[in-house]
């Protein structure tokens, strides 16, 4: 039977998104040894800590001719990793090398159930425990996460000394949600598993 054509694209996806986490990890370690060896040619990292923040200052807007006051919250900045504390640099760092290695195995999974399904080996127990493990990875990705940046909100600054706090209500939630994606598919496979082996069964 022949491969659909969604099948082979969600395949290149992923198999695409494992080389470039890969190739990202690859950089962000080459960045982090040329820093280390010769700081003053890096003043900014290019790979900086990207962190959402909640700007907790008010502001003036014109809207139809008066003066209307808007809190400004939820933007973005990127510190240098450089110009961070020892303890943050300790977490960003951490983070990342612990976390890149279970992204890249969380897609690993998810390519080979993609494969097995390419190959016509749809409802099997394999690939229900490879979604079911992938799903497991993405929850823990999201738990890290979170924690890491509850941690680096108290080495980034003092709460009475800053008007910029770190938001950790919904930034990194996309991992929640793929997880949560990833194991309700799983569980359509087992079901699937479970109708195949009592059709078996019945035969």
């Amino acid at each position: 039977m022949k491969t659909p054509f969604s099948i082979k694209l969600i395949y290149w996806i992923v198999n695409s998104l494992f080389w470039i986490f890969i190739f990202a990890i690859i950089v962000i370690i080459i960045e982090s040894i040329l820093m280390y060896i010769n700081p003053s040619s890096y003043p900014f990292s290019k790979l900086g800590v990207r962190l959402p923040l909640d700007l907790l200052t008010q502001s003036t807007i014109e809207l139809n001719g008066e003066s209307v006051p808007v809190k400004i919250t939820k933007i973005s900045g990127t510190i240098n990793v450089w110009d961070l504390g020892l303890m943050a640099k300790i977490i960003y760092y951490g983070s990342i090398f612990i976390l890149g290695p279970i992204v890249i195995y969380a897609l690993s999974l998810i390519k080979k159930m993609i494969f097995n399904v390419k190959t016509n080996k749809v409802f099997t127990l394999s690939n229900v425990i490879y979604l079911k493990r992938a799903s497991y990875l993405f929850f823990i990705i999201w738990f890290v996460i979170d924690i890491a940046l509850k941690f680096l909100k108290r080495f980034l600054y003092a709460p009475g000394e800053s008007s910029f706090h770190i938001s950790t209500d919904d930034c990194f939630s996309m991992y929640l949600i793929i997880a949560a994606i990833i194991l309700a598919v799983a569980h359509i496979f087992e079901r699937g598993v479970k109708l195949q082996e009592y059709k078996n069964l019945a035969i």
